[in-house]
């Protein structure tokens, strides 16, 4: 009686690994789900399907993941768990600027193939935008960008018109850095003097144009 009773303990465990086996996911796929652009989320779907290939329900829960690329991933940002339910999980991917990635998708704690490859480019579509502006001398504004421009269009002088309450002018020289320029005025600012840089044609590493507009306001009483 207790072998028989064994025998049956041995063929229920049998069928119930048996059936999770089955349970379990034996693909896990990636698939993009709107545009890769810089500093908007990239939405990617991760989905598994079972042994008859289709999106396994049975698969939920929360599951830690690791990516990894060939490439630089330092501008980009990546969850640290996925959640699945009903067999899908969404996660996002956001870059700061322009970059192409072969992602490989670790899951932990799957026991199925989990190296998942992901391509795409994170195409820069933004225009930078003046984030900030100071008068560093009666003669010198230093302009600030949201990102790295080019320095071609950054050191037009055209490009650049100081526009205060007593005059319109451009600069007579520009000091490039990146992401900032020093404008060099052929006039020195009053204390009384208060305007703003009206920027227009600077360019991102891209190409994206910066849309002409204002600058923050500065005062020429800047203390020095």
């Amino acid at each position: 009686m207790h072998a028989y009773r064994r025998c049956l303990l041995f063929l229920f465990l049998f069928l119930l690994s048996f059936k999770l086996a089955l349970a379990k996911p034996i693909q896990l796929f990636l698939e993009k789900q709107n545009q890769a652009i810089c500093g908007v989320e990239l939405n990617v779907l991760a989905y598994a399907l079972n042994d008859r290939g289709e999106v396994d329900a049975a698969f939920s829960g929360k599951k830690n993941v690791t990516f990894s690329s060939k490439a630089d991933t330092k501008p980009c940002s990546f969850p640290k768990n996925l959640k699945f339910k009903n067999g899908k999980g969404i996660f996002s991917i956001k870059c700061r600027k322009e970059i192409g990635l072969n992602l490989v998708v670790e899951i932990e704690g799957v026991n199925a193939p989990t190296n998942l490859s992901a391509s795409f480019v994170c195409r820069d579509v933004l225009a930078p935008f003046v984030e900030g502006i100071m008068i560093e001398a009666k003669n010198l504004i230093t302009v600030k960008f949201s990102e790295e421009v080019e320095d071609e269009s950054a050191q037009g002088c055209e490009n650049y018109t100081a526009i205060t309450n007593k005059r319109e002018v451009h600069p007579e020289s520009i000091e490039y850095h990146k992401d900032t320029v020093i404008l060099k005025f052929g006039i020195e600012f009053d204390d009384d003097e208060e305007g703003y840089v009206e920027v227009d044609e600077v360019k991102d590493l891209s190409g994206n144009a910066i849309s002409s507009g204002k600058s923050p306001t500065f005062k020429g009483d800047c203390g020095c």
